[in-house]
């Protein structure tokens, strides 16, 4: 008889290891086998709970700011920011608001705008540097009050947590995302936004002074999670179809707790098919476990993602002595995408998205064409019929459906909710149109499906396809020189100033299907696991300035071959960024020996 994963427990609590690290497993479930309406309840109190914390940060910034506001001088130079700030929205208004009434930009006489953005734009410059200082200086003067603010911050969020009707488990996951998103908007001047409810969610097991593999695998109903033993043909097992079979197993986990008649706790379970596709080391200690919920389409997906820490340092496999450098961007090429370029001393390769997962892509786009086109005109179809039946219409759903043909873009599952009430609420009332929306109805929904089935496989087929690339690279070189600059601003197509960019459409929708930022991202986890060095290279002509004679050329953008101005070299221009990006990352580390 097979081993059982978890079967044995071992442990030795009496001492304290040094050093861990933390490990993190991420499984595949099934739908649940006991769900009921208090489970989707306690995801929409989930969402409920973001969305007061969120309007609870809105009124802190305001206070905050009418604090900070009451110096005289800091709200005067705000006043004389604010104004100046629009103006200049009003001006790049009145540029566009030219620009479309002559449909083009040629002959259109926009300079008396320009000449004023021009004259301001450095007053805003020093007005933004003197509010900070001014801001900086109020801070460190007003310090007890918005401390006191802070903590009045500190106590509402308390409130909301402890009335928020969810286990300590879901309430803390949602507090520590609002924590961690707060941060991250205060840094870069973005604000918290409020989240819809669309049946997505978590559900998060923290598990205090954490839980041992054999007590996780012990089938326990009563722990606050648990699974069934698996046996060790799962991952040993020389048959890949024994294999499948042996890592089936079953999830428990706690959704929320109530008291019985004797006031005692009880938990609510909520029991998951699991696939234990990868074996759990014997010595991890877990310390939590997230259910997550995902609409994919008209389907939801479920995922287990468990995290532990394991005692000792990590195994880190050094990357072989080398420096490389790594031009990123995207451009099609015979083959496929080019998403970036890697050059060391020698040599020079290539990163390409296959064209087979490019075709993939364009069936998504394909698809998500014919959906618009299709409720398109479904709509002019149905809007031209509504006046002879509005005054007929059931009550119960006319307003559904006038306010959709009011609306200049329906959310097709909005139309489809609308369908579904006619039909299982007023099926009796004109059944020939019913007919009709409910054709569209079904195919609209087996169309989303697999576009967004398809988008979702295409998606995990990249991710694996940059984790592999990223994991050679790091493998290949102990230093690795990736250019230093904001993807943001190079995908924006438009200017402060309301001047397009000149990134056309076909490379915007490349930006999409490369996601660069993902292979950079990769490329980062990566090397934190074999100790490869990362340097960032600051973004200066990096592709204009020739590898050979350093000449800055000032060649076309989308052109791939360039001949360099001063020494007449033609080179990728790729290729020469990588090169270069390679020879500032051999200086650098020059530079710190």
């Amino acid at each position: 008889m097979p081993e059982k994963l978890g079967a044995t427990s071992e442990t030795d609590a009496t001492e304290e290891p040094e050093e861990k690290h933390v490990l993190v497993r991420q499984y595949g479930l099934l739908a649940p086998l006991d769900w009921d309406q208090d489970c989707q309840e306690h995801l929409w109190l989930q969402n409920r709970l973001w969305n007061t914390l969120v309007e609870i940060e809105k009124k802190h910034r305001e206070a905050y700011f009418r604090l900070t506001s009451s110096d005289p001088e800091l709200r005067g130079i705000e006043e004389a920011l604010s104004a100046l700030m629009a103006e200049k929205e009003s001006l790049i208004a009145e540029k566009k608001f030219l620009r479309q009434a002559a449909r083009k930009k040629a002959g259109v006489d926009t300079s008396a705008q320009d000449l004023r953005i021009a004259e301001i734009r450095p007053e805003i410059r020093r007005l933004a540097v003197l509010a900070k200082e001014k801001r900086k200086e109020t801070r460190e003067r007003m310090k007890p009050e918005l401390d006191a603010l802070e903590q009045k911050r500190r106590e509402a969020v308390k409130c909301a947590r402890n009335a928020s009707g969810l286990w300590w488990g879901n309430y803390n996951a949602v507090c520590a995302s609002y924590e961690t998103a707060r941060i991250r908007a205060l840094k870069t001047g973005a604000e918290l936004r409020f989240h819809s409810f669309d049946g997505t969610g978590r559900f998060t097991c923290q598990i205090q002074g954490g839980m041992t593999v054999s007590d996780f695998f012990s089938g326990d109903p009563q722990a606050i999670v648990s699974a069934d033993p698996v046996s060790l043909d799962a991952f040993h097992h020389p048959s890949r179809g024994e294999r499948r079979k042996a890592s089936r197993t079953k999830l428990r986990i706690t959704v929320t707790t109530t008291k019985d008649a004797n006031g005692k706790y009880v938990r609510r379970m909520l029991t998951f098919p699991m696939i234990l596709h990868r074996e759990i080391p014997s010595d991890v200690l877990i310390k939590q476990l997230v259910v997550s919920r995902k609409r994919v389409g008209t389907e939801f997906r479920w995922t287990a993602t468990l995290t532990g820490t394991r005692s000792g340092s990590p195994r880190i496999v050094p990357g072989k002595p080398g420096i490389c450098g790594i031009d990123l961007g995207w451009r099609l090429v015979p083959g496929g995408l080019r998403v970036a370029s890697v050059a060391d001393a020698e040599s020079v390769r290539h990163i390409v998205l296959p064209e087979k997962m490019l075709r993939r892509m364009d069936h998504v786009e394909d698809l998500k064409s014919r959906i618009d086109q299709e409720q398109g005109r479904l709509m002019t179809w149905f809007r031209a019929r509504w006046p002879e039946i509005s005054g007929s219409f059931p009550e119960g759903i006319r307003e559904r459906f006038a306010n959709h043909l009011k609306s200049p873009m329906v959310s097709s599952r909005k139309l489809a909710g609308s369908v579904l009430a006619w039909r299982d609420g007023h099926g009796d009332f004109r059944p020939d149109l019913l007919a009709a929306l409910e054709t569209w109805r079904k195919n609209n929904k087996r169309m989303t499906q697999e576009m967004d089935n398809l988008r979702e496989k295409l998606s995990a087929q990249r991710t694996d396809f940059y984790r592999n690339e990223a994991g050679r690279i790091v493998q290949d070189y102990s230093l690795v020189g990736i250019e230093d600059f904001d993807l943001r601003e190079v995908v924006k197509i438009e200017t402060p100033e309301g001047e397009k960019t000149d990134q056309p459409a076909p490379a915007r929708a490349n930006r999409v299907r490369a996601s660069v930022s993902d292979l950079r991202n990769w490329i980062r986890i990566q090397a934190a696991k074999t100790g490869t060095e990362i340097v960032r290279i600051p973004a200066a002509d990096t592709t204009r300035a020739c590898r050979q004679c350093l000449h800055i050329n000032s060649g076309r953008p989308e052109d791939l071959v360039w001949t360099c101005d001063g020494c007449g070299t033609v080179w990728d221009q790729d290729e020469n960024a990588a090169r270069n990006i390679q020879m500032a990352a051999e200086s650098a580390k020059g530079k710190q020996a």
